[in-house]
């Protein structure tokens, strides 16, 4: 996680701020399923699926790999692997 630090306050004045930013609010899922091919296991297996389905949404967010996976009908290690990899997305 990483700490910004801002020179404002809410109020406009001068202050110091620090939020939090996960590389989780900056770096779409479905980019990091895909750059998780070759990793092996599950989560590489269902990794190395969505690189290769131009249909999968490199760019969405969970709920949007949750739609792929009901679209391709897919079996439920595929979808133990997405949840383990939301889990592993969440905690960068």
């Amino acid at each position: 996680m990483e700490q910004v630090r801002t020179p404002w306050d809410d109020s406009g004045r001068f202050g110091m701020e620090v939020r939090e930013i996960s590389a989780a609010s900056v770096i779409p899922f479905g980019t990091w399923l895909v750059a998780q091919q070759g990793r092996g296991g599950f989560i590489g297996g269902l990794a190395d699926a969505a690189a290769g389905d131009r249909t999968f949404p490199r760019a969405g967010d969970v709920e949007d790999a949750r739609k792929w996976l009901q679209r391709r009908m897919a079996s439920g290690d595929d979808w133990e692997a997405l949840d383990d990899a939301e889990l592993d997305w969440l905690s960068l």
